[in-house]
C-alpha cells in the first residue's frame, strides 16, 4: 500500500500516527505486530481522532483485496452481527461489559455489505471515507 510492503494492518494503522517521521518506519519494519502497537502507543499527530477510522478502512481494505481466503470467509459471514471482543477496548471493541462501540465491527460489516453488494471495485471505493485527503503516511 502507498509502494510500501505492510507486515499487518497493526503496522500501517500505528505507523499512520507519525507520518513522515523515523518511528513510522520503525514501526512498519517491526518484527511482530505487537511490537508495531506498542511502539505506536504515544501521542500520536493532532488530528488522529479525525482520521483513526479512514485510516483503518484502507487498511482493512488492502488486506481484504489481498488475501482472498479472508475475503471469502468475510462474505460467508452473511448479515451476521461482527463483534471485536477486546476487553479493553472500548473504541474498536465492545469492551468489558459488551458496551463499547465496535467500530472494527463496524467497519467490517460495512466492507462486506459493499462485497456482497458485487460493486465493482468494492475493496478500493470510498466506502466510509470521510471528505478529503487520504491520511498521509
Amino acid at each position: 500500500m502507498d509502494g510500501l510492503y505492510w507486515p499487518s494492518v497493526e503496522h500501517f494503522y500505528h505507523a499512520a500516527k507519525f507520518p513522515g517521521r523515523e518511528l513510522a518506519e520503525k514501526i512498519r519494519l517491526a518484527k511482530y505486530a505487537i511490537y508495531a502497537k506498542r511502539l505506536g502507543n504515544r501521542t500520536p499527530r493532532p488530528d488522529w481522532k479525525e482520521i483513526r477510522e479512514d485510516v483503518m478502512t484502507r487498511g482493512l481494505r488492502a488486506k481484504f483485496a489481498a488475501h482472498e481466503d479472508i475475503r471469502l470467509k468475510l462474505i460467508d459471514t452473511g448479515s451476521v452481527v461482527l463483534l471485536h471482543r477486546s476487553i479493553k477496548d472500548v473504541y474498536w471493541g465492545v469492551g468489558l461489559d459488551g458496551n463499547g462501540l465496535n467500530r472494527m465491527g463496524v467497519l467490517l460489516m460495512e466492507l462486506r455489505t459493499k462485497l456482497l453488494s458485487g460493486s465493482s471495485s468494492p475493496l478500493y471505493s470510498d466506502f466510509g471515507a470521510k471528505s478529503g485527503p487520504k491520511p498521509a503516511l
